[in-house]
């Protein structure tokens, strides 16, 4: 918040601040990732934290557009690629997400998400069998 008082127009500043306030006030971070895809529409960072945000509000084609976008930016990132298959699976594309999980475990041994996304391919896959 400090940063953002000196540099309103900073758009890492704003995504950072975003995704740290995410969490206590969505509305207040969905404005300030907002601003900064106004400023940087095509930052992968930019658009994985839009597209987060929007998934959290229940707007999923909004979110898989944003994810989408930002998975082709940035194929390597395993947090975009887990969110994509988040939305995917949101929006009814459980064999496209399960597609993105699978390539996703095999390609990064270690990453944050790792056991959620474990999980939900697990959930995906349990769904489809039953």
């Amino acid at each position: 918040q400090q940063i953002l008082s000196r540099q309103p127009y900073d758009p890492i500043a704003l995504n950072n601040t975003a995704w740290l306030i995410k969490d206590d006030d969505s509305l207040k971070a969905l404005e300030y990732a907002e601003r900064a895809h106004r400023l940087e529409p095509g930052r992968p960072g930019i658009l994985h934290t839009l597209g987060v945000l929007f998934l959290s509000r229940d707007d999923t084609a909004r979110a898989l557009e944003l994810l989408s976008q930002a998975s082709e930016l940035a194929p390597d990132a395993p947090d975009v690629q887990y969110n994509l298959a988040r939305a995917q699976a949101e929006t009814g594309q459980q064999a496209v997400a399960e597609a993105t999980l699978t390539r996703l475990l095999e390609r990064h041994e270690a990453f944050p998400e790792r056991a959620a996304a474990e999980s939900l391919l697990h959930r995906l896959t349990t769904e489809r069998l039953d």
